[in-house]
């Protein structure tokens, strides 16, 4: 099974690989909380949010978005010296660019601590964070390579690898009296043995030959102008989700930082539950939209939007009612915030990922300047709406932005998914929506009655979790016993 490709016939066995390792992969940062939290603190762990926000504006910005254009042209295809070529043009433009970007990381390290980070000895992690940056954009390139060739069991086993890495990492350099810099340090090492590891994979299995040629340069500039609209509106769809932390660290201080990136972490485990199934849709639909089916391409849609509503919504209200008690409760009293900044993160989460299928129609009929503009325009009311509330009610005026940026931009990728030439009713099961939705909400009741029968302590919290899934689980299968059925036997429906 591990040297297996996707296909529309198999892909329900897959999903479930998948989902595993995508789940664990972006919940490592909450996994690692506990650790950070009790040997960091909130400063600390503040630093490490604005480190991590750094690489995750840069990576995209360095990749120019070639990742979109490779999948676009690749998927479906089995010609292997038109797929080495493209690859290794692609990874030569990306380790230049990311190699640049690091340069120039390590002579504004200085700058950066001082109006972003303001905490003694942040230089060095700045400097050490630099390399960071070169690995993820390889790292990223190869994902979406592996997305390409449809190869999901094989990258999937190898993020599960990784994220075990990582977490060993941390809990191996803080619990032995370390500090952040060696967290760094020890990072460097599991990314650079991901990269060995998954690239020598792709010659094991001979998807890869060094032999071909590199693409031509009008071609690899066709490539570049369909991917840096997409990486343009990715850095408007970056600040949206991230570049918050960048204001309030320049208004306030590393603590507020890693109290309001607390909140974030848990709330990223909403769209973790949707990263197993994005993963493959998109080459799915790109794979479908190449070959004309029309009809597969919407019934794909509908399936993996009801796969991830079903676990989304639930997941979405138990957690806004036990936010407080998880984050204190894994972490310290000290990441105590207010329970409506979790509530407007994890709402316009929660929305961006319900749009998922806009995104990817506007990928696949190269839409890119129209991404561009709503994510630049939707970044921007975003900054707007952070500088008026956060000088003054802090960090949840950044929530509020966030929330408020999200529900505009996903308003418009409604709207525009009719303009497609889709209705709503054809890439989305609205009647099962309704449904999740409120069962979710009666779910929600459910906890908050359990938490005021149960103590206030964590074990009481994973109980009242028990309780919460218990009744959804329950209430599902009760009034939509078929539906859950379908999504049971992914390869039947999609089929």
């Amino acid at each position: 099974m591990f040297n297996k490709k996707l296909s529309i016939s198999n892909h329900g066995l897959f999903v479930a690989v998948r989902f595993f390792a995508e789940f664990i992969s972006r919940v490592s940062s909450l996994i690692t909380f506990p650790v950070f939290a009790r040997y960091l603190g909130t400063e600390g762990y503040g630093v490490n949010a604005q480190v991590n926000t750094l690489i995750s504006f840069l990576v995209p910005v360095v990749s120019l978005g070639l990742g979109y254009g490779v999948v676009r042209v690749v998927a479906g295809k089995t010609d292997r010296s038109y797929i080495s070529s493209r690859f290794k043009s692609t990874i030569l433009v990306i380790f230049l660019t990311s190699a640049l970007c690091s340069l120039l990381i390590i002579l504004a390290a200085s700058w950066i601590n001082q109006n972003f980070i303001k905490v003694d000895g942040a230089e060095e992690i700045v400097i050490w964070s630099a390399p960071l940056v070169i690995l993820s954009s390889l790292e990223s390139s190869l994902k979406d390579f592996f997305r390409a060739r449809l190869r999901i069991v094989a990258f999937s086993v190898f993020q599960i690898i990784q994220t075990a890495l990582y977490v060993a990492a941390v809990c191996l350099v803080l619990i032995s009296g370390y500090g952040l810099l060696q967290v760094i340090w020890a990072w460097l090492v599991v990314k650079l043995i991901f990269l060995l590891f998954s690239a020598g994979y792709l010659f094991y299995v001979k998807d890869i030959d060094l032999r071909s040629p590199f693409i031509p340069f009008d071609e690899l500039s066709q490539l570049i102008q369909y991917g840096i609209p997409l990486m343009i509106g990715g850095l408007g769809s970056w600040f949206i989700q991230l570049g918050d932390r960048w204001i309030i660290g320049y208004y306030m201080d590393a603590a507020q930082v890693g109290i309001y990136n607390a909140a974030y972490t848990l709330a990223a485990v909403i769209s973790a539950l949707g990263s197993p199934f994005w993963s493959p849709l998109y080459p799915l639909m790109a794979a479908a939209f190449n070959k004309n089916e029309s009809e597969t391409l919407k019934r794909t849609c509908r399936l993996y939007m009801n796969a991830y509503c079903f676990l989304g919504f639930p997941a979405f209200f138990g957690l806004c009612v036990l936010s407080n008690d998880l984050i204190t409760g894994i972490g310290t009293r000290s990441f105590s915030s207010n329970p409506l900044i979790f509530f407007f993160i994890a709402g316009g989460i929660l929305a961006d990922q319900i749009t998922t299928v806009g995104y990817y129609l506007s990928y696949i009929l190269e839409k890119t300047k129209f991404v561009r503009n709503l994510m630049l325009g939707t970044a921007f009311l975003n900054l707007i709406i952070n500088l008026l509330l956060v000088p003054h009610i802090g960090i949840l005026g950044a929530a509020l932005a966030t929330f408020l940026a999200y529900i505009c931009m996903d308003i418009v990728f409604i709207v525009y998914i009719r303009k497609f030439g889709y209705r709503l009713s054809e890439v989305y099961d609205l009647k099962f929506m309704c449904k999740s939705l409120l069962l979710s909400i009666f779910m929600a009741g459910i906890v908050i009655a359990s938490k005021f029968i149960l103590p206030s302590m964590l074990a009481s919290t994973f109980a009242i979790i028990a309780i919460g899934a218990a009744f959804y689980g329950l209430t599902a299968f009760l009034f939509m016993k078929q539906p859950i059925l379908d999504l049971i036997g992914l390869r039947n429906k999609v089929d």
